[in-house]
């Protein structure tokens, strides 16, 4: 039981750290992103 109990915690923090990584790529990627559609609106 208690080791179960360790995988589930130990899956949850690699859930985690994979997670945080998809939102640091994320938050790397707004700003090209936002000036894209700041360009776009300021064409039309």
């Amino acid at each position: 039981m208690v080791t179960n109990a360790k995988v589930t915690v130990d899956d949850v923090k690699k859930s985690a750290a994979s997670a945080a990584t998809t939102v640091k790529s994320a938050v790397a990627s707004a700003p090209a992103t936002t000036k894209k559609v700041v360009a776009e609106v300021k064409k039309k």
